[in-house]
C-alpha cells in the first residue's frame, strides 16, 4: 500500500496555474491549442476525414512551424489565404477589428466601422465563430 505522503491530490479543474508555453506551442493562442489537441485525438482515434478546414489549417501551421524549428529542408509554403485568416483571427481576438452578425449576413469591420468584408449567411454566433476560428464572445450578435 502506498504511503500517504506519496499521494498527489489533483487540483480542481480550473484551479491549475496557467502553464508556460515553450517552443511551437508558444506561437498559438489558447483556443488554437485546444483545436490542435482535439485534432490530434480525432486524427488518431477518430476519422481523419471528418477534420474541419480549421483543424487542417491549424495542423498545417503547426507542421510548418515544426519544420522551421527543426531546420528540416524547405518548409512547406503558406498560402495567402492562410495568412489572411490567421491575421483576421488575431485582429478580432485583440479587438482591432469587429465581427458583426446580422440576421442575413456577417460583416468584419475595421476602425470607424469601415466594412472590410461582408458575406450573406444564416448562421448562429457559435457556427460563425467555428467557421472563422475565433472565440464566440468576439462576435457582436446584432440579430
Amino acid at each position: 500500500m502506498a504511503h500517504e505522503s506519496n499521494r498527489r491530490e489533483q487540483p480542481a479543474v480550473g484551479a491549475r496555474p496557467a502553464p508556460t508555453l515553450v517552443g511551437v506551442s508558444a506561437l498559438f493562442m489558447p483556443d488554437e491549442l485546444e483545436c490542435l489537441v482535439r485534432t490530434a485525438a480525432e486524427a488518431i482515434y477518430g476519422d481523419a476525414d471528418d477534420l474541419s478546414v480549421r483543424q487542417l489549417d491549424m495542423a498545417a501551421r503547426a507542421r510548418h512551424l515544426m519544420d522551421l524549428e527543426a531546420g528540416d529542408g524547405e518548409p512547406p509554403a503558406v498560402s495567402g489565404a492562410a495568412v489572411l485568416a490567421a491575421s483576421l483571427r488575431a485582429l478580432a481576438v485583440q479587438g482591432q477589428v469587429g465581427v458583426d452578425l446580422y440576421a442575413d449576413h456577417f460583416e468584419v469591420v475595421g476602425p470607424d466601422d469601415v466594412s472590410l468584408y461582408a458575406a450573406r449567411c444564416h448562421v448562429t454566433a457559435a457556427d460563425l465563430a467555428a467557421l472563422l476560428g475565433i472565440p464566440e464572445h468576439v462576435i457582436h450578435d446584432a440579430r
